[in-house]
């Protein structure tokens, strides 16, 4: 790639970087998130340079972005499925606990009432 096919590509990313921010950041609504993910597409990208000739390029980095999102978003569903599978099993197992608990405090109190009084 030539010095001015380099400076092409960075004034491609610095026209379009505030858009594509923008436009990640009503995706995934946090913006250290949509900066992240921008950063990592304009790397990938920049990194692909010397192969990298779409038809339309700003087309091309907002599809690509589209998708990236979808991905995080879809990333952050399975994670909170896997943290509620995680707090259903943890109640769960504090209902076990606190049934086992009830149910040793009977065998308790049957033992203690087969103990004489003074005893007791």
């Amino acid at each position: 790639m030539s010095h001015n096919d380099e400076k092409r590509f960075e004034l491609l990313f610095r026209d379009n970087y505030p858009r594509l921010y923008h436009y990640a950041l009503d995706w995934v609504e946090d913006e250290d998130q949509a900066k992240d993910i921008v950063g990592s597409l304009m790397s990938d990208l920049w990194d692909q340079r010397s192969t990298w000739h779409p038809e339309n390029e700003t087309a091309y980095m907002f599809g690509a972005l589209r998708n990236r999102c979808i991905n995080h978003l879809k990333k952050k569903i399975r994670e909170r499925e896997i943290l509620n599978e995680y707090l259903e099993e943890k109640i769960s197992m504090i209902d076990e606990d606190i049934d086992s608990h009830e149910e040793n405090l009977k065998r308790l109190e049957r033992i203690m009432q087969t103990l004489p009084p003074k005893t007791r």
